[in-house]
């Protein structure tokens, strides 16, 4: 079984110092005044973190050292971590953190040995759950992981998955896709690292600036196909009303009585005037709109200045209007 005390001599080398903490002390002192705020309020959290441990407040002392080690990671906190969640029967945390701490560990062999033994007692306790640990790192970190499909987390990323094949997809912005696959075995718990390669650049566009005054108008584009668009929507809905009408008069004129005459003749003059509205209104629209689409695409297809064809249409409160502008 792994000493509990053995916590407390790391607390040297989480500065840099040896092991020895009488001689650490004054060391600690001055160097705290060299530090940070942050630092200091990491060596903080170490200290307290210890003492919680000691107390046997295991809990409490996984949510110090977390603390710390997301202000100032080291092989220190990593490697009290494991510890502490060793002491309270987590073998997924435990295992995550030792590994941690070995890739974050350089120069300190009893602790390295130490850490070795223990993620070889966490990889059998998590395999007796029928899973096994793999940690996918990138470089640089950062990147989305999908694992076969499915979302996973951001490198440096550790997790559980059932042995056997998996599917790896990292993404990172201004770096391509990285696919790869990994196989895992129940036994022993598994490391991938990929090498993200930056996305080919961009070809470069030249931004066109609205000429001055023109800025409460939106790219034309957009409002002339919806300007024909509704153009014909309003045709299709006259021509529409315009075989009702007929439909109607016919009614009329084939009505037994006066008074079924009289009506089909009120709705057959009600159907008229939709019948105009209708046709009038997008023949109209659908003439701007297509104004305005072939203006802006001669303006297009050059340099935007002063003197290009403009056209635009926006609409407040006060109704829409539109602006046509041409160069002669």
């Amino acid at each position: 079984m792994m000493p509990r005390l053995a916590l407390l001599p790391v607390i040297g080398f989480a500065i840099g110092f040896g092991f020895a903490p009488s001689e650490a002390c004054a060391q600690v002192a001055e160097q705290t005044r060299e530090t940070t705020s942050g630092q200091r309020r990491a060596l903080e959290l170490f200290d307290e973190g210890a003492e919680a441990f000691a107390e046997d407040r295991f809990f409490d002392a996984i949510t110090l050292f977390l603390e710390g080690d997301g202000i100032a990671p080291s092989p220190a906190f990593a490697y009290n971590i494991a510890l502490a969640y060793r002491q309270v029967g987590d073998w997924a945390r435990t295992l995550r953190w030792s590994r941690a701490y070995l890739r974050r560990a350089e120069g300190h062999e009893e602790p390295v040995r130490e850490m070795k033994a223990l993620v070889v007692e966490a990889e059998k306790k998590v395999a007796a759950t029928g899973l096994q640990q793999v940690t996918i790192l990138s470089d640089p970190a950062g990147a989305t992981v999908g694992i076969d499909g499915t979302p996973a987390g951001v490198t440096p990323w550790t997790g559980e998955l059932e042995p056997g094949s998996h599917r790896v997809e990292l993404r990172l912005p201004g770096y391509g896709t990285t696919r790869g696959d990994i196989e895992l075995t129940l036994e022993h718990a598994s490391e991938r690292k990929f090498r993200l390669r930056p996305s080919p650049a961009a070809p470069s566009t030249k931004a066109t600036d609205a000429p001055a005054g023109d800025d409460e108008s939106p790219a034309v584009f957009i409002s002339s196909l919806v300007l024909m668009g509704v153009g014909l929507g309003g045709m299709g809905a006259g021509l529409g009303l315009e075989l009702k009408r007929r439909q109607v008069e016919e009614d009329a004129l084939s009505a037994p009585t006066q008074l079924q005459a009289r009506d089909a003749l009120q709705v057959h003059d009600d159907y008229r005037l939709g019948s105009r509205i209708g046709l009038g209104a997008g023949a109209a629209l659908l003439a701007v709109g297509s104004t305005m689409l072939i203006v802006d695409l001669a303006a297009a297809g050059g340099e935007a200045s002063a003197d290009a064809p403009r056209a635009g249409v926006w609409c407040d409160t006060n109704g829409c209007r539109g602006s046509l502008r041409l160069s002669f």
